[in-house]
């Protein structure tokens, strides 16, 4: 196991990286632009990530499944090349008709960005998403993190000297990225040029084919988990002012901080298990998936219930105090919906391992319908922020629960009550703390609330020690899984 925690790290920490960029974009905007202009750019960078997802078509699938595993430089070939050209292709050939839409959607929005500017970011995330998983899927998790670590820095730096000067706006965020972008790939694509050689392997129908019909059902998940995340958003927009889309996004965006775990690992898994499998002991890659589970559930119960008690304070430290009662019953409501969605992350990592797609496919597909219905009724009866974030919990239970069957009948899965036990009884105490601290007005300033946090967690690690939680874990690492 130490391999694992070694690599999860090096990942844990791109995450952190990534999360904080997300995170701090929320005061700048806020702060310097208003929630308005906030709400605008939660809108717009969802819409040009989703388009990123949808014009490669899937055929990125057979690099992830199979590059970990390849060693020889013709085969890495034949892997990287055809996609990589298609990729470019595509966004290029599709990208400049397809964000028209994008101007037209933020036509009415001041500095909204040019369908120009749109095609830039994309090509410039392709490139950079070709690098970074070419580094990722050669097993240089450390390098891949580095760079995902660089961009996402650069990024913020950016945003602040944009902020500082007064000038921070949607469309010039986005120019600024993309540049960011292409310039952290390109050392990258000359390495991968280097090591994998030439020729080049130009993609063919059939194998363009072959690779749509593996990695086309991701495709189609990809589309149906961004409704099921940010959907809403759209949706909400349509019936409350940007303002309030704004402070959900805001609330949505801190309530999903538990998702830095199982993306951490989503980094690694795959060619862990992928190896176990392929090299005939797929006894270890259970148990590598249940000691996951295990950890999901001890980082994510004991955030959720200190969003219950502090997740407004916090908030309001994020945003203001107007974005902070506006939102401030949605983060809690989100927060539990990530558990849900987090355990969902990481069984899709099994789904992946055994090519099983398509299952992938029906459980999103079945919650984004979902949401996409109710959100629209009770938007229309109740019009309120809260609706979206109970919907959210809804609709990621239901998926849940549709994995949970799909996945156990050729995968055991379980927690275990020891886990469960352990975090319980750490949890309750570390929330009797959260509450006393909270009524004596600790939290009202932000030293007091970062101490406040920071003993929190201290009284929640220091219990469960006591409890004897490493042995609990280690034995769900090294027993068999139960069938």
């Amino acid at each position: 196991m130490r391999d694992y925690f070694r690599r999860n790290a090096i990942a844990l920490v791109g995450q952190l990286a990534s999360i904080a960029q997300s995170v701090l974009l929320i005061p700048l905007f806020v702060r310097t632009a208003g929630a308005a202009t906030y709400g605008e750019w939660a809108l717009v960078s969802s819409l040009l990530g989703l388009l990123y997802g949808v014009l490669p078509l899937g055929t990125g699938f057979r690099v992830a499944r199979y590059l970990p595993t390849t060693t020889d430089p013709a085969a890495a070939r034949a892997l990287v090349y055809p996609q990589f050209i298609f990729q470019v292709s595509i966004v290029c050939l599709l990208g400049a008709p397809i964000l028209v839409l994008v101007k037209a959607f933020s036509a009415d929005t001041q500095g909204a960005p040019s369908w120009w500017l749109g095609v830039l970011y994309l090509v410039s995330y392709v490139l950079f998403a070709q690098s970074n998983s070419y580094l990722r899927f050669t097993n240089r998790i450390f390098a891949c993190t580095v760079q995902g670590t660089l961009g996402s820095a650069a990024q913020v730096a950016a945003a602040i000297v944009m902020a500082a000067a007064g000038h921070l706006s949607v469309a010039g965020l986005i120019a600024v990225q993309s540049a960011i972008l292409a310039l952290v790939a390109a050392p990258v694509l000359v390495l991968m040029v280097r090591e994998i050689g030439g020729p080049v392997v130009w993609p063919s129908v059939s194998v363009v084919r072959g690779d749509i019909a593996l990695g086309f059902p991701i495709t189609v998940t990809i589309v149906v988990d961004t409704v099921l995340a940010v959907g809403d958003r759209y949706i909400l927009a349509g019936y409350l002012p940007l303002a309030d889309v704004g402070a959900y996004a805001a609330a949505y965006t801190v309530g999903m901080l538990p998702l830095i775990f199982p993306r951490a690992v989503g980094m690694v898994l795959p060619q862990i298990m992928s190896a176990a499998v392929d090299s005939g002991v797929e006894a270890r890659a259970h148990h590598v998936m249940e000691f996951t589970l295990g950890l999901f559930v001890f980082v994510g119960v004991p955030f959720v219930v200190g969003s219950w008690l502090v997740g407004a304070d916090v908030l309001g430290f994020f945003t203001d105090r107007q974005v902070a009662a506006r939102a401030a019953g949605v983060l809690p409501l989100v927060a539990i919906a990530s558990l849900a969605y987090g355990t969902c992350l990481l069984l899709s990592q099994v789904l992946f391992v055994q090519l099983r797609t398509g299952t992938m496919l029906y459980a999103n597909g079945v919650a984004a319908a979902a949401n996409i219905v109710l959100n629209v009724v009770l938007l229309r009866l109740f019009g309120s922020v809260l609706v979206p974030a109970v919907v959210t919990i809804v609709c990621y239970l239901f998926m849940l629960l549709i994995m949970l069957r799909r996945v156990r009948e050729s995968w055991p899965v379980s927690v275990g009550y020891p886990v469960l036990r352990v975090v319980g009884v750490a949890t309750a105490a570390m929330a009797v703390a959260l509450a006393a601290a909270r009524a004596t007005g600790l939290t009202g300033h932000l030293p007091g609330l970062i101490g406040v946090i920071v003993a929190a967690v201290l009284i929640y690690c220091v219990i469960s020690l006591q409890l004897g939680v490493r042995d609990v874990l280690r034995l769900r690492a090294h027993q068999p899984a139960a069938p």
